[in-house]
């Protein structure tokens, strides 16, 4: 009987790995314009400090960067002229914790702190996404700002409890986001539980 059940295990083997729940926020299903300073879709609310601006934009918008997948993208802004970098800012809440978050982001020319907190507000991972102007004007000639609002840069955090994301740039600069995807963290299968029956099998039959 012994033998039988390790046969078993060993076939139920590759079916037994937790079940990591994928998703992916394009933003190309929703409407251009405006969305005040929180938007929810699904189980992640993406909200901007001090009264930034959420809007869906575009490659028409000037400044806010490429789309990775066209056509739209999440763009972040605050009301010119003086505004604090913090209105230029995301932050990423997820309703249940994930286990590793990526994402593209453009139009950016001013280095920025990404980083990720669990439920307890401790932080889990961090990734600073730097943009060198080593040279008074970059590689095809134009100002820099120019040069980086059409470059496209991923980030990844990865963590084993992640409920916040924030996007911090150094300075006042709108910006975008798009390709929001994440991965939840695995929930234990349906296979998994009918082998810790199985290896409760022969001490069942042994107690009779």
């Amino acid at each position: 009987m012994k033998i039988k059940i390790l046969v078993l295990i060993l076939l139920l083997l590759p079916f037994l790995a937790p079940n990591a729940r994928a998703a992916i926020i394009t933003f190309d299903d929703l409407s251009l314009g405006v969305y005040g300073d929180t938007l929810t879709i699904g189980d992640v609310t993406i909200k901007s400090q001090m009264g930034g601006k959420l809007a869906i934009t575009d490659q028409t918008a000037d400044g806010f960067g490429n789309a990775h997948s066209l056509p739209n993208k999440l763009s972040v802004f605050g009301d010119e002229p003086l505004v604090p970098k913090e209105k230029a800012s995301f932050l990423i809440f997820f309703d249940n914790p994930i286990q590793s978050v990526n994402f593209w982001i453009t139009g950016n020319g001013h280095d920025t702190n990404v980083d990720a907190y669990n439920a307890d507000g401790n932080l889990v991972d961090s990734f600073l996404q730097t943009y060198p102007m080593n040279e008074p004007t970059a590689p095809d000639g134009r100002p820099w700002d120019y040069y980086y609002d059409g470059v496209l840069r991923l980030i990844t955090l990865e963590a084993s409890d992640i409920s916040k994301v924030t996007v911090q740039p150094s300075a006042y600069d709108g910006f975008s986001i798009d390709d929001l995807s994440y991965t939840a963290i695995p929930e234990p299968s349906t296979m998994l539980l009918m082998l810790s029956g199985l290896l409760g099998l022969p001490f069942v039959r042994r107690k009779k």
